[in-house]
This record gives C-alpha cells, structure tokens and sequence, in this order.
C-alpha cells in the first residue's frame, strides 16, 4: 500500500510507497522552488550529494537510459578505490593512494595503461603535430602527423632510429641516397667545440 501521496491539479505527483519506494513525476527541486531538472539541488554554500554505504560495501551511482544501465561511479569502502564504468565495463581506477589504472584493477605506478597494445597519443593543436607512444612486444615513439616511426626499443634492448628491425644495440637508418648524409653526430661544446660526425 502506499504511506502518502501528494497531488496537484488531481493528477498523483509524490508517492511513497509502505515499502520505502518513492516515485515522483514532474521535476523535484530540494533547496528551489523552480526546478529546471528531474532533480535539482540548490544551496547558497556548498551543495553536496551524498551517497553512502557500510564498512565493507560500496556506493555507486548508475546512469544509463530506459533500456538499460551503461555507466557507474562506484566508491568500494573495503579497499577506498573509485572505479568509473563505461558500457557496463570497468575502464579506469583510482586507488586510495591516487595511482590511476586504465584497463587494470591494480595499477603498480601513478599512472597504469593495460591492454593488447596500450598507446599513448599525444596532439599539439598550436602546432598541428601529433605523436604517438605505442607500446606492444616492442617501445616506440612515432611521429603520427608524418605517419613515421621515429625510434624503436625491441625487447632484446636493441634501439632503431628509422630502423623498426634494429640488429645491434644501436641501429641508425636513413633512406637518403647522400653519401655525405650524418646519421650519427658526436659533439663535444667545451673547449674548441669538437664534433664527430659518421
């Protein structure tokens, strides 16, 4: 059965059910008087939204749409991490230390990329250049806006520069025909300024 109802121009607009359910139609202000939202909260000082849970339980906030929930900010006493969720699947965690994990639960440093092949994308909109770390079986730094790869660390310790199959621990390529081309320069600034080029 229902505890109370409140009813404007004979149409029900708060109910409150014997079992704690509360429903409302209409927006709901709680601090206005002019809602312009389903729920609007409004205070002079500091407004705040509480949402709390026991000890060894957690708080969550849901969105979604009217077939399903998508999203959730969930806060899990037991351990203090936040977790933030996206299409129904964790995507980042904040733990109580502050390391972030994205793709991981248990992020090992302040910031914890987890996947297939974790990229980091870089874009200089001032400048119109983007960079890219990628990280596989392989590290690389790639000049995304020329579509080029610029150095390579293999996972034997092998470093290519414009090389993406280094043979030896320090491999330099460059496809120019130039016989006088410098692919490696060696400069000493101190006295005499000395510079080796090979």
């Amino acid at each position: 059965g229902y505890f109370m109802k409140l009813k404007h121009n004979g149409s029900e607009k708060f109910t409150i059910k014997g079992n704690g359910d509360v429903t409302a139609t209409g927006n709901v202000g709680i601090g206005t008087s002019s809602p312009a939202y389903k729920t609007q909260i409004y205070s002079s000082g500091d407004t705040v939204l509480s949402v709390v849970s026991g000890d060894s339980s957690s708080a969550s906030l849901y969105l979604g749409d009217s077939v399903a929930t998508r999203g959730r900010f969930t806060y899990n006493n037991t351990n203090d991490s936040l977790a933030v969720y996206t299409d129904n699947n964790e995507r980042m965690r904040i733990m109580n230390a502050g390391s972030v994990g994205i793709g991981t639960t248990a992020p090992l440093s302040l910031l914890h990329l987890a996947s297939n092949a974790p990229y980091i994308t870089f874009e200089d909109k001032d400048n119109n250049q983007d960079w890219q770390i990628q990280a596989t079986a392989w590290f690389a730094i790639r000049d995304q806006t020329a579509n080029a790869e610029r150095l390579r660390i293999t996972s034997a310790g092998n470093v290519g520069i414009g090389e993406a199959a280094p043979l030896d621990k320090l491999h330099v390529y460059e496809s120019s025909n130039s016989a006088t081309a410098t692919q490696l320069l060696l400069q000493n600034e101190g006295a005499g300024n000395h510079s080796a080029g090979i």
